[in-house]
């Protein structure tokens, strides 16, 4: 274990790239929200067209049949919209270049203030590479990080750790917290699930979104088994033949 030195990361930078994320988490539960909305009208439209056709009305005015035509075009429209590349995506591009988790983990670790009666262990080092945004990564293990300190506050120890093995790179936060059950995991994936005041409940949700978009998963090691949550995020091995072609060509 060690203290951190390292000088933080553009907190500027970092800051606009976390808005990016939660601004893309925003805009998928509305795209999935939308989409149901949708549907309900689909529904609808289809309901009145075979009632007027039972009744024989739709000949009496064809307007009527071309209006319910325009209205299931208006929503193919919107429904083909909300497949579009966001907009604040497009006005903050992430770069995709070669990431190594110990370096991304230092950089949130040093963004991080934990409180004043908890204390953050690190043990880090630089393992196999893979492709992926590094601002993208910092934010997610600063979500994690962030998490585990507040539910190890007033006083206690959090530790980060990374390892690998022959398949994978693991990055490991341990919190001293009340812990969390399998449920409760799984409905802190959920956006806005939180019911704690003055949380927008998108920490879990923003990290397990990045860390799927690089090809891997977070998980919880030890659900419902006491005091404190262990956090593993882990990411595959790829060959280099695989990573050199996942990066942007030059």
């Amino acid at each position: 274990m060690h203290a951190l030195k390292e000088k933080p990361p553009n907190a500027a930078r970092l800051g606009a790239v976390q808005a990016v994320a939660i601004a893309d988490e925003v805009a998928s539960t509305m795209r999935h929200d939308l989409r149901n909305k949708f549907a309900s009208i689909r529904n609808a439209v289809f309901y009145i067209e075979r009632s007027l056709n039972k009744n024989d009305l739709l000949d009496e005015d064809p307007r009527v049949g071309r209006f319910l035509e325009l209205i299931c075009e208006q929503l193919e429209a919107a429904d083909a919209l909300l497949d579009q590349r966001s907009l604040h995506r497009a006005l903050m591009p992430v770069a995709v270049e070669s990431v190594q988790l110990g370096t991304c983990a230092r950089r949130a670790a040093a963004s991080t203030t934990p409180p004043e009666d908890v204390r953050l262990e690190v043990s880090l080092k630089d393992h196999f590479a893979f492709s992926g945004s590094p601002e993208e990564l910092t934010i997610a293990i600063s979500c994690l990080l962030d998490n585990a300190l507040e539910a190890t506050a007033p006083s206690g120890v959090v530790k980060m750790t990374t390892d690998e093995d022959d398949e994978a790179v693991r990055l490991t936060i341990e919190d001293e917290g009340p812990g969390m059950t399998a449920e409760q995991y799984s409905r802190g994936l959920l956006p806005f699930s939180s019911e704690k005041p003055g949380h927008a409940g998108l920490g879990l949700n923003v990290a397990s979104r990045v860390v799927s978009r690089m090809g891997g998963t977070l998980e919880l090691a030890n659900p419902g088994s006491g005091p404190g949550a262990n956090l593993v995020l882990r990411v595959p091995k790829r060959s280099e033949r695989e990573l050199h072609s996942e990066l942007p060509k030059e």
